[in-house]
C-alpha cells in the first residue's frame, strides 16, 4: 500500500547551515497490472468460458514467477470454482471453465487474490443478430421545431445492405425505464420500405410526439423485417429534448494570466452535441470595468482561438464572456433569447515577486512516438534580478557579459517520475529587454506513458524560481512492437489462410479472432485505450493543488492555480512533483460436367483462440481454415517477451462468396406435415449474375410441384432473391434439406447488363438437418445378454464361440413407419456370469431404461455416459440434480481404483460434478439449507440438506467446493436437533426415493447421523447401486482380451464389432435396419461382452386412469401483419385418490413452425404453485409444486416462426414428476 515518508534535507558549509527542511513524500509500491481477457463478453449456458491472465508491472514488463489464486463467482455470489497456485506459461495463464446447462443467468466475476484484478462476463440466452440496424437522428430536438429527419439503415453484419420494411415508434423515457414498449399512440408510429442502400428516411412532425418540456429525452425504436423471410431486428436510440438551442464554452484555458505574456484560449460552439461551423461569436474582455469587444468566426474545428495582450492588465481580475450577440446592441434581443447560451470565465493574476514569468505554449495535437517535437516557451524576466559582474554561465544562473546567455533547466515528468532532463541556453545582448521566446526539442519514446508534463524553470541569484509546467497528450506506444495480419483479403469460406505475426524474437503470443457479430453485441477486445485505463486508473496526485490529502503539511499557496474548466491547461506545480451446425450427406446424383457444390458447415463465434510462440527471427505464421460464416472476422494479439508487453492493432478478414444461400427451417415437423421452405440467395459482386437454385428432392422429403414457379433469376449487385417450396416430411428422424445455388453462364442480359460467372465461389450448397417426429407417444423395449466366449479362470489358447438370439417384434398398435432399433456392445473383463447377474440386471434396469447412442467399453462406462438420462424426464429441481450429481463421485472412485481414469473420462466426470455443483447452489436458502426449488420454497428440507452436505463433502476431493456451503448445511441441521437427540423433519421432499421409502423420525435421525459421520447414506436405488457397482467392479480383473461380435439378420447385411483392450472405452453401436426381424448374435474370442438391443416405436396415447383433469383451448390473437400469434389457455387439476398430487410437470408441445413467446412463459413464474419454467425449441415445461381438486389456470402465448401447411395437432400433457405413469394428455 501507499506509504508516506519524510524527506529531511540539510545543506551546510563548514559549521554554518545554509538550508534545512523536511517534506512528506508519498512512496508508492510497484504496481501490478493483471489483465484477464475472455474470448467473448457473454456466453450461453453450457458453453466453455475461455480466459487468459497476464501479470505486468507498471512498465509493462511481464512478472512470470508469481503464483496466482483465482476464483470464479456466479451472480448469486457463490464461489463455484478456484485455481490455486497457478503459474504462467511464459507469462500467460491459459484457463477455461465449463458452464452448466442450467447456469444462473447474469453477471459472473473472475477475480484474483486480494482483489488484485477482476473480470466480468455475462451468461444469457441470446442469438447473434442477422441484421444491424442503425438510427441516424439529430443530436437533439426542441419543442420549437416543426419537424425533424430520421434515417434508419439496415445492413447485414458483413456490411452489405438489407432490404425490408422498417417501423419506427416513439416512447417516453419513463415508458422505456418501465419496459413498456406497447403503449404508444398511432401518431408516434411510422412505416417505410428501404431503398437499394438498405435505408429508409422519415420526416417526423414534432407536434405528433406530444413532447413534454419536463422530459429530458425521448426514445425512438426502430424495427426492421427482412424482405422474403420476415426475420426481424430492432434498435433504439435516445434523442435529447433541449431548451437551449446554442451553447458556447471556454476550453483549454488557464485560470491565471501572466502579465506581459499573451494569454491564449479557445471557445467551443455547439448545439447539443453538434458543433456549429461558420458561426459568428463575440468575446467580451472586462478589465477594471473597461470592456473590449472582439468578434470571431468559428473555424473548421468549430473553435475560436484568441490571444490577448496582458501588458496593461496590472494585477486586476479579468472577466471574459463568450456570447452569440453583443449586449450593447441597440436591437438586443437578450430577453427573448432564452435558448441561447453564453459562457463566463474569471482570470486571476499569477504571482511573481519580480514579475518574471515563463509560459509553455500548449499543443492541441497528440505527440507521436519516436519523433522529435518542438515546443515553444515564452519568457519575460526582470533584468534587475541579474548581476553584470559574473562572466561565466552556471546551470541555475543567468550571466551578463560580452557573450551573455539565459540558462534554462527542463524536466519531462510522467508516471510520477522524471523521464529525462536537460538545459537550454538562450543568448542575449547586454541591456537587451529580457522578453522573448525559444524552442525546445523533445523526443517521445515508446514507454506507453500517461500524458507527460514538461517543467521549465530557471533560478535567480536571490533564489527566486521562475517556472512553468504544461501537460501534453502522447500517443499510446509500446516498446514491444507487434504486428498481425492475414495473408490475403478477402477470402471465401473454407479456404486456407495464414495469420502472420511479427514480434520480438522468443515472444509468446495470445492470438484470437471472433465474429464481428459477437463484437456488435459487446466489444471486449483488448486495445491500447482499454489497457491505458487499466494502467493509469489512478492519478499520481489528487485535489485542487494536485497533492494527495495526506501530504498536505503546509499552508495554502495563493500563487498556485486551482482546478480549471473543461479541457484544462495543466496547473502550475512544484518541480518535485508532477485500456448453425450443418449435417452433411451426399447430394443427389449430378451430371459428370457439374462440380460437386461446396458444403458450408462450420459457424463458430470464436474462430481462433491460440497460444503461439515466435521464432528467433521474430516471426510466426498460423495456418488456419476460414470458417463458413459470411462475415467479417476481427483478430488481434498480445505478446510477452523480455522487451515487455506488446499489442497489435485489430486486423480484419472479410469472408465473401459471390452469392450464398440462407435457409429458414422450423426446429421440427410432424410426419406428413407440409411446410414452406424458404431459401434466400444473396449476390455481393459488382456485376450481375444469373443464379439457378435447386432443392434436392429425397425419399425423406416430397416437394410439391409448382409449374409456375421460377427458380432461375438474375441478381445484380447487392440484390437478394427468396425462393419458396412446399415440402412434405415423409420419413421419420433427421433428414437433410439440401439447397444448391449456381451462378451459371448466360447469354441473356440482366438489368441491361451482361451476366458474369465469378472465378471463385460460383456454387453454394447448404445442407441443414430437419427433425421429423412421429405422432403419438414414444415407446422403448430393450433386450440384454452377457456373452462369455471363454472360461473365466483359465484363458484357453483357442477361441470359443457363444450364440444368442434377439427377436424384434413391433406391437400391433405401432404407428406406421415409427419402428427403429439399435444394437450395442460393451466389452467386459471376463468374470463368471453367476457373479454378475445381479449387477447387470441392476445396470440394465437403472442405467439403461432407454439406451442412448453412447456405450463405453467398460462395465462402468455406460453409467458415466448415461448420467444425464437416468430418468426420462427433464431435470431441473434441487432433488433431481442431486440424483445426477452423487453417482459421479463413485464413478471417479471406481476408475481410480481400476487405474482407468484417462484424461477424457476424468474431464467428463469432473464436468458433471462442476455443473451439478453450480446447479445445486440455485436451490440453497440463505440459512444454509436446501430444498427442491430453493428460495421459491418457504423453508429448506432436512433430508435433502443432509444429502447435499454429505455429497459436497465427498465431491471436494475432486472439484472445488466452498467449505462454507457444507458447514452452513451442517449448522442448519444441528439447529433442528431435538432435545432427545432426534432430528426434526422440516420442509417438503417430493422424491421419496431419496429417503429409501421411510418417513419416521428414527430413520431421519439415522440418515442425518450417517451424513454427518461421512458414512453410507440411505439413498435412492440408483445411487446405492452405483456405489456398490463401483466397489465391486474394482475387485474384478481389469484386462479385457479380444472378442468379435457378429449380428446377423435374415435379409440385412451382418454387423460386426471388435472389442479389445485398446478400445474398451470406445462406443460400439449401430442401427438395425430389418424391423421387425430375428437376429442371431455370435461372440467369438477370449473374453466377455455385454450386448443389448433397443427397439423404438410410437403408439397412440394410451387410455389410462385419469388422475389429472386437463382442458386446453386456443384463442387467436389480433395479428399485426408480421407473425401469426395465438394464446394457449390451460386448465389443470388433480383427480386422484390423494388429497394433493406430488410435484407435477405440464408439458406443452409446439405446433410445427411455432415458438413460445418468452415473456408469457416467464410471467407464469408469478403464478402460485408454479415453481419453475423451461423453454425448449419445441416445447414449454412448467414445474408445479402440487395440484389439488381446484383448477389451476395458465396462459402461454405462441407465434409463428416458419409457415407450415397441413399442421398436425400438438400435445399438451401433465404427469407426476416421479411417477410418469400418472399422466393425462390433451
Amino acid at each position: 500500500s501507499d506509504k508516506v515518508a519524510f524527506l529531511h534535507v540539510l545543506i551546510h558549509s563548514s559549521d554554518s547551515v545554509l538550508f534545512e527542511g523536511q517534506k512528506k513524500v508519498l512512496v508508492k509500491p510497484q504496481k501490478n497490472i493483471i489483465l484477464v481477457e475472455t474470448d467473448k463478453a457473454f456466453y450461453k449456458p453450457g458453453e466453455m468460458v475461455k480466459f487468459r491472465i497476464i501479470n505486468l508491472d507498471d512498465d509493462l514488463v511481464v512478472i512470470k514467477n508469481e503464483c496466482l489464486q483465482i476464483w470464479l463467482q456466479d451472480p448469486e455470489y457463490n464461489c463455484i470454482a478456484e485455481w490455486m497456485n497457478v503459474k504462467s506459461r511464459h507469462g500467460i495463464v491459459d484457463l477455461s471453465f465449463p458452464l452448466a446447462s442450467e447456469a444462473v443467468l447474469g453477471e459472473y466475476t473472475i477475480f484474483m487474490q486480494q482483489d488484485m484484478a477482476q473480470k466480468k462476463f455475462s451468461v444469457k440466452e441470446y442469438e447473434l443478430t442477422k441484421i444491424e440496424l442503425k438510427i441516424e437522428h439529430p443530436p437533439f430536438i426542441s419543442t420549437e421545431d416543426k419537424e425533424f429527419q430520421l434515417k434508419l439503415c439496415g445492413k447485414y453484419t458483413y456490411g452489405r445492405p438489407a432490404q425490408g420494411k422498417i417501423d419506427i415508434t416513439f416512447i417516453t423515457l419513463l415508458q422505456f425505464e418501465m419496459n413498456d414498449f406497447s403503449n404508444s399512440s398511432e401518431m408516434r408510429k411510422q412505416q417505410s420500405w428501404t431503398d437499394k442502400n438498405g435505408c429508409a428516411n422519415f420526416t417526423v412532425k414534432t407536434k405528433a410526439l406530444e413532447l413534454n418540456e419536463s422530459e429530458s429525452s425521448i426514445i425512438v425504436i426502430g424495427e426492421m423485417e427482412e424482405a422474403g423471410t420476415g426475420a426481424q431486428t430492432k434498435d433504439l436510440s435516445e434523442i435529447s429534448i433541449v431548451t437551449r438551442m446554442k451553447s458556447i464554452e471556454f476550453v483549454n484555458i488557464h485560470p491565471f494570466y501572466k502579465r506581459g505574456l499573451p494569454y491564449s484560449g479557445q471557445m467551443f460552439c455547439h448545439s447539443g452535441d453538434s458543433p456549429l461551423q461558420n458561426e459568428m461569436v463575440y468575446l467580451t474582455v472586462d478589465v477594471d470595468d473597461e470592456k473590449t469587444y472582439l468578434s470571431f468566426l468559428t473555424d473548421e474545428e468549430v473553435k475560436v482561438h484568441f490571444s490577448l495582450h496582458t501588458t496593461n492588465w496590472n494585477t486586476s481580475l479579468v472577466y471574459l464572456m463568450g456570447t452569440y450577440y453583443l449586449r450593447n446592441d441597440t436591437n438586443n434581443n437578450y430577453g427573448q433569447n432564452t435558448g441561447i447560451g453564453e459562457s463566463f470565465h474569471w482570470l486571476k493574476p499569477f504571482y511573481s515577486e519580480s514579475n518574471s514569468f515563463l509560459e509553455i505554449k500548449a499543443r492541441n495535437d497528440v505527440m507521436p512516438c519516436d519523433q522529435e517535437q518542438d515546443v515553444r516557451v515564452d519568457y519575460i524576466l526582470d533584468q534587475n534580478k541579474l548581476s553584470s559582474e559574473i562572466d561565466h554561465v552556471d546551470f541555475y544562473y543567468m550571466n551578463l557579459g560580452p557573450s551573455m546567455a539565459l540558462l534554462f533547466a527542463l524536466q519531462v515528468i510522467a508516471k510520477g517520475r522524471i523521464l529525462f532532463s536537460g538545459e537550454k541556453q538562450v543568448p542575449v545582448l547586454q541591456h537587451e529587454n529580457l522578453h522573448g521566446s525559444f524552442s525546445l526539442t523533445l523526443t517521445i519514446g515508446n514507454d506507453f506513458l500517461l500524458d507527460i508534463k514538461l517543467l521549465v524553470y530557471t533560478l535567480f541569484l536571490d533564489g527566486e524560481v521562475v517556472a512553468d509546467v504544461e501537460e501534453f497528450q502522447v500517443a499510446k506506444c509500446f516498446r514491444h512492437k507487434v504486428e498481425l495480419d492475414f495473408s490475403s483479403k478477402p477470402e471465401v469460406p473454407g479456404s486456407k489462410v495464414s495469420l502472420n505475426l511479427k514480434a520480438a524474437p522468443g515472444s509468446f503470443c495470445s492470438v484470437q479472432s471472433v465474429d464481428k457479430r459477437v463484437l456488435l453485441m459487446k466489444n471486449n477486445i483488448l486495445t491500447a485505450d482499454t489497457l491505458y485505463k487499466k494502467v493509469f486508473d489512478d492519478s499520481f496526485t489528487i485535489g485542487g493543488r494536485r497533492f494527495p490529502y495526506h501530504l498536505e503539511d503546509f499552508d495554502a499557496y495563493p500563487c498556485l492555480p486551482q482546478q480549471s474548466s473543461l479541457l484544462k491547461k495543466a496547473q502550475m506545480g512544484a518541480p518535485w512533483y508532477q485500456n448453425s451446425h450443418v449435417v452433411h450427406a451426399n447430394l443427389a446424383p449430378q451430371s459428370d460436367d457439374t462440380k460437386k457444390p461446396k458444403q458450408r458447415t462450420h459457424f463458430p463465434e470464436t474462430w481462433i483462440w491460440d497460444l503461439v510462440p515466435v521464432s528467433d527471427d521474430g516471426q510466426a505464421s498460423l495456418q488456419v481454415t476460414v470458417p463458413d460464416t459470411i462475415t467479417e472476422w476481427n483478430a488481434n494479439t498480445f505478446c510477452v517477451a523480455n522487451t515487455g508487453f506488446g499489442l497489435s492493432h485489430l486486423t480484419t478478414l472479410r469472408v465473401f462468396q459471390p452469392f450464398f444461400v440462407d435457409l429458414s427451417l422450423p426446429y421440427s415437423v410432424t410426419q406428413g406435415e407440409i411446410f414452406s421452405l424458404k431459401a434466400t440467395v444473396f449476390n455481393y459482386l459488382k456485376d450481375c449474375v444469373q443464379v439457378h437454385t435447386t432443392l434436392i428432392e429425397t425419399p425423406e422429403l416430397k416437394v410439391d410441384s409448382c409449374p409456375g414457379c421460377q427458380f432461375t433469376s438474375c441478381l445484380c449487385a447487392n440484390e437478394a432473391k427468396t425462393f419458396v417450396w412446399n415440402v412434405t416430411a415423409i420419413r421419420l428422424g433427421k433428414v437433410n434439406v439440401t439447397v444448391s445455388s449456381v451462378a451459371e453462364e448466360s447469354h441473356n442480359l440482366c438489368d441491361n447488363r451482361v451476366a458474369v460467372t465469378p472465378l471463385q465461389g460460383e456454387t453454394d450448397t447448404v445442407i441443414k438437418p430437419l427433425l421429423v417426429k412421429p405422432g403419438g407417444i414414444l415407446q422403448e423395449k430393450t433386450q440384454n445378454a452377457f456373452l462369455c466366449a471363454t472360461d473365466f479362470w483359465v484363458f484357453l489358447s483357442s477361441d470359443n464361440t457363444v450364440l444368442e438370439e434377439f427377436s424384434l417384434i413391433l406391437p400391433a398398435e405401432t404407428l406406421e413407419g415409427s419402428g427403429q432399433a439399435t444394437f450395442s456392445v460393451i466389452g467386459d473383463k471376463g468374470f463368471p456370469c453367476s457373479w454378475k447377474s445381479h449387477y447387470f440386471i441392476l445396470l440394465n434396469t437403472l442405467l439403461f431404461p432407454a439406451l442412448p447412442p453412447q456405450i463405453l467399453g467398460d462395465i462402468m462406462g455406460p453409467a458415466l455416459q448415461n448420467l444425464d438420462q437416468l430418468l426420462e424426464m427433464p431435470f431441473g429441481c434441487g432433488e433431481q440434480n442431486m440424483v445426477l450429481f452423487a453417482p459421479n463421485i463413485f464413478i471417479l472412485q471406481y476408475l481410480k481404483k481400476t487405474k482407468q481414469l484417462d484424461p477424457e473420462i476424468e474431464a467428463t466426470a469432473l464436468y458433471f460434478l462442476r455443473t451439478g455443483y453450480q446447479r445445486q447452489l440455485l436451490y440453497k436458502h440463505d440459512d444454509g439449507s436446501y430444498s427442491a426449488f430453493g428460495k421459491s420454497d418457504t423453508q429448506g428440507n432436512t433430508w435433502l440438506t443432509a444429502f447435499v452436505a454429505r455429497s459436497f463433502g465427498q465431491a471436494s476431493s475432486y472439484i472445488y467446493i466452498n467449505k462454507d456451503h457444507v458447514q452452513d448445511a451442517v449448522l442448519w441441521l444441528q439447529k433442528h436437533q431435538l432435545s432427545n437427540g432426534c432430528f426434526q423433519s422440516v420442509g417438503k421432499l417430493f422424491n421419496n426415493d431419496l429417503k429409501g421409502g421411510v418417513n419416521d423420525t428414527l430413520s431421519l435421525t439415522a440418515y442425518i447421523a450417517a451424513a454427518l459421520l461421512e458414512l453410507q447414506l440411505e439413498k435412492n436405488d440408483t445411487v446405492v447401486s452405483l456405489q456398490a457397482l463401483a466397489q465391486y467392479a474394482a475387485l474384478i480383473p481389469h484386462e479385457i482380451r479380444d472378442v468379435k461380435v457378429t449380428v446377423k439378420g435374415k435379409e440385412a447385411s451382418p454387423l460386426e464389432f471388435h472389442v479389445h483392450k485398446n478400445n474398451k472405452l470406445v462406443l460400439h453401436q449401430a442401427s438395425l435396419l430389418e424391423i421387425p426381424g430375428m437376429y442371431k448374435v455370435e461372440a467369438t474370442g477370449r473374453g466377455c461382452v455385454y450386448v443389448q438391443s433397443t427397439l423404438y416405436y410410437n403408439t397412440l396415447p394410451p387410455k389410462t386412469e385419469v388422475v389429472f383433469l386437463l382442458d386446453v383451448e386456443t384463442v387467436t390473437r389480433e395479428c399485426d401483419g408480421i407473425r401469426k400469434q395465438f394464446d394457449i389457455h390451460v386448465s389443470v387439476s388433480y383427480t386422484g385418490d390423494r388429497v394433493t398430487s406430488n410435484m407435477a410437470l405440464l408439458q406443452v408441445d409446439m405446433l410445427s413452425g411455432f415458438i413460445p413467446i418468452k415473456k408469457s412463459v416467464k410471467e407464469l413464474e408469478n403464478v402460485l404453485l408454479v415453481k419453475k419454467t423451461e423453454i425448449k425449441p419445441d416445447k414449454v415445461i412448467v414445474y408445479l409444486e402440487e395440484l389439488d381438486k381446484t383448477s389451476l389456470k395458465l396462459l402461454i402465448s405462441v407465434e409463428q416462426d416458419n409457415e407450415v401447411q397441413n399442421l398436425k395437432p400438438a400435445t399438451v400433457h401433465v404427469y407426476d414428476y416421479y411417477k410418469p405413469g400418472e399422466i393425462s394428455l390433451e
